[in-house]
């Protein structure tokens, strides 16, 4: 049976005179060539990460959204960048790492407390979750390393050292990471880009409608 990959390009063409067309998505890879973030049998994150990006920006462009794309390097140049463009809403696709090749699930990261970035991530996670045919982790307030507040998340966690994730703090828009899989899982990562990708323009459409 085919996916439902045709209908869901379908519905989003027939939106191509909506107010999303004078919308700004800006697009970021993750990490950058010299620390590439988590890697599994010489596949790192960040080269992963730049297809998806390419990817989903061929994608939401096909729809007539505006993208931009921040430059390649530290997280300081990437939102200086989205925030002077006056961006409307950022993405940056991660993968997760594990010490155990078998773990798999997606989720997607928001700033921690804000009210328009959970919204944001509700909307988009459940447009792609399904696509990846994988556990669903759902959407959770992004921490730096995930050492959250008030919760022991490793041996000799000391509370009070908490920083947000820079990424989804200082850009002036609501701000997501999507992790939709785990790096050691490419055979799921591969089959499914695409309609996860789809999934996820999908989801930035409906949140820019709302």
């Amino acid at each position: 049976m085919e996916k439902p990959l045709a209908n869901s390009t379908n519905t989003i063409k027939q939106k191509k005179d909506t107010k999303v067309n004078t919308k700004i998505v800006a697009l970021s890879i993750a990490h950058y060539p010299n620390r590439a973030g988590a890697s599994y049998k010489g596949v790192n994150e960040h080269a992963v990460s730049t297809v998806w990006i390419s990817t989903l920006k061929r994608i939401l462009e096909s729809y007539g959204v505006i993208v931009i794309q921040t430059p390649v390097g530290g997280l300081r140049k990437k939102v200086k960048f989205i925030n002077d463009h006056d961006s409307d809403v950022a993405v940056e696709i991660h993968f997760n790492g594990s010490s155990n090749p078998k773990v798999s699930g997606t989720e997607t990261l928001y700033c921690p407390g804000s009210v328009k970035g959970k919204k944001f991530a509700e909307i988009v996670h459940s447009n792609y979750v399904k696509e990846m045919h994988c556990r669903d982790r759902g959407i959770k307030e992004g921490w730096y390393r995930m050492d959250r507040p008030y919760i022991e998340d490793y041996p000799g966690d000391i509370d009070g050292d908490e920083k947000k994730d820079y990424f989804l703090q200082y850009t002036s828009c609501p701000a997501l990471i999507p992790e939709p899989e785990f790096i050691a899982q490419q055979d799921n990562i591969n089959d499914n880009m695409e309609s996860a990708c789809i999934g996820i323009a999908l989801g930035i459409i409906e949140f820019l409608e709302t």
